[in-house]
Parts: structure tokens; sequence; C-alpha cells
């Protein structure tokens, strides 16, 4: 009896139709799916529920618009290879909410990237904006030649800028221009995190470039888990705080709830 589903199916071992591969891509994007839901479970029940600090983490907020909207894309494509339309209007959906989901996800990493003049973020979003909308117009009209090259070309470059924006957290980080409170976190610690999520988002962007759907899928969505971890400790971050709550008096006030509080 045949296996209903190889693991290791390639991108390149099926044509398009194939029910081992709309099986293998299913499977792929459940991964995606799930990795997304915890983050954004997280994200409402610890930090939102129990801690009480999504409410006051801007970059947290961004990442849960970015991990549902990405749910919303995933579901879709676990529709389509379902009925054996991979690149029905479903596809086309999938791939706007896509788009839809890495415009937050790339709006959290311009914070880091302008940590000392933050008046450039508002350029920065401009610009994922108007990438955003032309890659899905180019896709729209060149969808029966390319279908999702134009967006898996954004998905790489978008995971190489993460990893830049984390090289420039961290350096900054080290060099004491961007600091968190040592109540949340030590900065030795700090600098462990940004090392570790940087390890993470080049694994991902590994994983996702072998072709195989089982590990694509979920590897893409571990750099929605990557901002998830990281955006809860830069969005509490002195010049994330700067402005951000002040007291009856005018003071500057910053939330200090260590991470297990």
């Amino acid at each position: 009896m045949p296996a209903i589903l190889n693991f290791l199916t390639h991108k390149s071992d099926y044509p398009e139709g194939n029910e081992f591969r709309n099986t293998a891509y299913m499977i792929g994007h459940c991964g995606f799916w799930l990795v997304n839901f915890l983050n954004c479970s997280f994200l409402i029940l610890f930090e939102g529920f129990a801690f009480g600090r999504l409410q006051k983490n801007y970059l947290s907020k961004l990442s849960l618009i970015a991990c549902f909207t990405q749910t919303l894309s995933c579901l879709s494509s676990i529709y389509r290879y379902n009925i054996n339309e991979e690149l029905g209007v479903w596809g086309i959906f999938g791939t706007g909410a896509g788009l839809l989901a890495f415009t937050p996800f790339n709006i959290t990493y311009l914070y880091l990237i302008f940590y000392n003049n933050k008046k450039f973020v508002g350029y920065g979003i401009a610009v994922w904006l108007i990438v955003g909308a032309a890659c899905f117009a180019i896709t729209l009209m060149n969808w029966t030649e390319k279908d999702f090259t134009y967006f898996r070309w954004y998905t790489a470059a978008s995971t190489m800028y993460h990893i830049v924006a984390m090289i420039i957290g961290l350096m900054a980080h080290k060099k004491g221009d961007i600091n968190i409170d040592a109540s949340i976190i030590s900065h030795a610690n700090m600098n462990k995190v940004f090392g570790v999520c940087i390890v993470l988002e080049l694994s991902s962007l590994m994983l996702a470039s072998q072709g195989y759907p089982i590990l694509t899928y979920p590897g893409t969505g571990f750099t929605y888990t990557v901002m998830t971890v990281l955006m809860i400790f830069v969005g509490r971050m002195d010049f994330m705080q700067k402005g951000a709550n002040t007291n009856s008096s005018g003071a500057a006030s910053n939330e200090t709830t260590p991470l297990t509080a």
C-alpha cells in the first residue's frame, strides 16, 4: 500500500494537481497555521490576559495582527490544496493575505533599524506599503505564468531584512544605545536573546530554501515566532517607552514587570 504522505516530497517531485504534491503542501501549511495559532494564543492568553502587557506594548500588538492575518492566509492555502485548486482564486486570496500579514511584521523591525530617529519609521512604513501593493499588483498581472514567484521573493527579502534589523539591534544594545530595564531581563541575557533570534531566523531561511513543503512553511512560521518573542522585549526598551508612558506629573514612567511576573 503506498504512503499517503511522503514527508520529504520536494516541490519539483510532482506536477500541479498531483495528490502527493497537494498533500505535502497542505500538511506544510497546516504546520504554518499551527505555529501562528500558537503565537496568537500566547500573545492573547499570556501577554494579554495573564501578564496584562499586551495592551502597553505597541510592537506586540503589531505582532498579533501579523500572526492572526497569517493564519487566514494559511487557512486559504490548506483549503485550496485540499480541493486540488493550487492556483485558483484561493491562491490569490492567500497571497494578498500573506502580504497583509507581512506588512505589520516588517513594520516591527523598522523600530530597531531607526531606534535613534523614529521619524524615519513613517517613511519605512510607506515603503513597505508600496512594495506590498506593487508585489500584489505584479502577481495579479502575471498570475498565470509566475503564480507565487514574486511573493516568494518578497518573503525571502523580508527575512533577510529581519536579520539585518536584529543585527543592528544587537550592536546597538551591546553599545548601550538602546536598553531595557534590568528588572525585565539582564543586559547579557538580552544580548543572548538577540543572538538566538538571529540564528533561528537564519535557520528558517535555510529551511525555506530547501524546497520541501514540510520544511518551508513551518520554517517560515518560525520567523513569526521570532518576531513574537523579540518584540515582547524590544517593545519595552527605553527608546520605545520615551513619550509613551507618563504619570500624572508628566514624568516619564517605564513599565518594568519582569517576564516571569
